[in-house]
């Protein structure tokens, strides 16, 4: 609650309208609402504290990393990164047999540009 909420329901409960029931009750009434406002946000500090403490445990119940897995991790790494340059190789000489049919498609890419340019003049 903000200050000025609180002032004003200290000078409600000093009021001489009111009985010393009514204060009881006012009191009461904001007692509920405080339990209720702790209890809430308890229960979810609680429930991210608990989240936050089970991925700690998963972490620390995982075995470790020996240097031997490190070592074949790295060779699978170095293997792989052969292969795909193989692979790159092997794509990039099957390219170059294509290369005979490059002249023909820079050819027709000329035309189009041609026909374009041609149409956009036409429109003007």
């Amino acid at each position: 609650m903000s200050l000025q909420q609180t002032l004003m329901d200290a000078q409600k409960s000093l009021s001489p309208d009111n009985s010393p029931e009514q204060m009881l009750h006012a009191i009461k009434n904001e007692v509920r609402k405080n339990r209720e406002i702790v209890k809430e946000r308890m229960t979810v500090e609680y429930n991210e504290r608990l989240k936050k403490l089970q991925k700690t445990e998963r972490m620390l119940s995982d075995p470790p990393i020996t240097q031997n897995e490190l070592m074949m991790l790295e060779n699978t790494m170095t293997g792989l990164r052969r292969t795909v340059s193989s692979m790159e190789e092997k794509l990039s000489k099957e390219s170059s047999k294509d290369d005979k049919l490059a002249i023909y498609k820079s050819q027709a890419s000329l035309v189009t540009k041609k026909k374009e340019q041609m149409m956009e003049s036409l429109k003007r």
